[in-house]
Order: structure tokens, then C-alpha cells, then sequence
């Protein structure tokens, strides 16, 4: 994988999770190495690598709402799994990437 590769893969996924949760969304790699899902309002989840159990949140909001985010989210990384994993390992690996 290139950083172009790794960057496009990364603006995808972005699009992909503005698109489902109808709001602003970047995914990242947290300082404390989880998958964080930034959101609108300054929200986010961090995710463990299973890319199930969240690790932290910060959510001002509904808890209804919060409810459905999780569940969007965990939907789309389990069908999008292939391409989470690899987004995660050019986090990484970032210095290998050309």
C-alpha cells in the first residue's frame, strides 16, 4: 500500500460514515492506538481493534441516538472489516508506506 493508497482509503471510509450517520465523520487512530470515529459536535467513539467493544466515548446527545451510532458503526466495520483492517495497519506502518 502507498500513501496515496492509504489516503484515499481513508477519505473513502470517511465518506462512506458521513454518508450513513448523516453527519460530518473522520476516522483515525487515537494516541492510545484505538480506531476513534470523530463526529460532529465534537463527539467521538474510540474503538478496541476487534472493532466492536468501545474503549471511550464522548457524546453530548441523546442516548437513543448514541444507541444507533454505535449500531450503524458496528455494522459497517463488520461488513467493511477488509478495509478498516487495512486502513489501521497504514496507521501503523505509516513510515514503511511509499
Amino acid at each position: 500500500m502507498t500513501k496515496s493508497e492509504a489516503i484515499e482509503l481513508e477519505n473513502k471510509i470517511d465518506k462512506d460514515l458521513t454518508d450513513l450517520l448523516r453527519m460530518e465523520c473522520n476516522i483515525s487512530l487515537s494516541l492510545t492506538n484505538r480506531v476513534k470515529v470523530s463526529m460532529e459536535d465534537s463527539n467521538y467513539l474510540c474503538f478496541d481493534k476487534d472493532l466492536h467493544t468501545i474503549d471511550y466515548l464522548h457524546f453530548n446527545g441523546k442516548y437513543d441516538n448514541l444507541i444507533g451510532i454505535v449500531w450503524e458503526l458496528r455494522n459497517y466495520f463488520a461488513l467493511n472489516r477488509f478495509d478498516i483492517k487495512n486502513l489501521i495497519w497504514s496507521y501503523e506502518h505509516i513510515r514503511e508506506l511509499n
